[in-house]
């Protein structure tokens, strides 16, 4: 994914971390799984005074692939961010729900989800849950022609 973006993987308790994590590959394991987590770093640019600008900080997209029908599942997303320090202050968690059949109220179940979270695991309201946000994600839908691909195939072969 280059050297902006990169798979997060959760760091293993009992092992030490020797990975760069720009070269983590997506595996079988999170591609199959209920939500795929992209990180960011910060990026900078240099004008042409070489001064260093800010063009955004770190932050992460997670594609999430469930249908978003209860709160409870958002329970569980939230407890695995927080489990693993993804939630910080000033940085961003963008949620796309990634899935044909996602339910019409799974943003507001995510926001219940969101609510009780505070109240119950952080016993308060905290600013850093205003940078967690989610949103449908468009998806597309490739519509082949046979006629088109059967000409397609015959003036190939001729």
């Amino acid at each position: 994914m280059g050297n902006k973006y990169f798979f997060h993987y959760p760091q293993l308790v009992e092992f030490r971390n020797n990975n760069d994590k720009f070269l983590n590959p997506a595996t079988i394991e999170m591609l199959s799984g209920p939500f795929i987590i992209i990180g960011y770093d910060e990026i900078n640019n240099i004008d042409n005074n070489y001064n260093i600008i800010r063009l955004h900080g770190k932050g992460y997209y997670i594609y999430y692939r469930e249908k978003g029908e209860t709160y409870e599942e958002f329970i569980y997303l939230l407890d695995f961010l927080d489990k693993f320090q993804l939630i910080e202050t000033g940085v961003p968690i963008k949620i796309k729900f990634a899935n044909r059949k996602a339910s019409n109220l799974a943003i507001s179940n995510f926001n219940n989800a969101k609510e009780r979270f505070q109240h119950d695991v952080w016993g308060k309201q905290s600013s850093v849950f205003d940078l967690i946000t989610a949103d449908f994600c468009e998806l597309f839908t490739q519509e082949f022609s046979t006629e088109q691909i059967g000409w397609e195939r015959a003036e190939s072969e001729t």
